[in-house]
């Protein structure tokens, strides 16, 4: 049997929230945008768990959609590496 590590905290309770309200989503809607279960989101944002990687990337991409519908610009929707990406769900 394997003793697996903590896993460390990539970004602050504080700050999922702020970044999920920023995709304009609910945290039930979050939850189901993102495939993962409405109390496991809150875990995330109350800091009972940390949320990974893929769950931060994916809510980066939905406020990054939600900034180029509201200002019109496809340029935002660049990926962090400023490599063009389909962001269409």
């Amino acid at each position: 049997m394997s003793i697996r590590k903590p896993r460390q905290q990539l970004i602050s309770p504080l700050e999922l929230r702020a970044l999920r309200k920023t995709t304009g989503l609910s945290i039930k809607n979050a939850a189901v945008a993102l495939g993962v279960g409405y109390r496991t989101l809150e875990a995330y944002e109350l800091g009972e768990v940390p949320a990974p990687k893929l769950v931060i990337t994916m809510l980066q991409v939905l406020a990054a959609k939600r900034q180029a519908m509201i200002t019109g610009r496809r340029k935002d929707m660049l990926d962090f590496l400023g490599q063009p990406f389909d962001v269409s769900l």
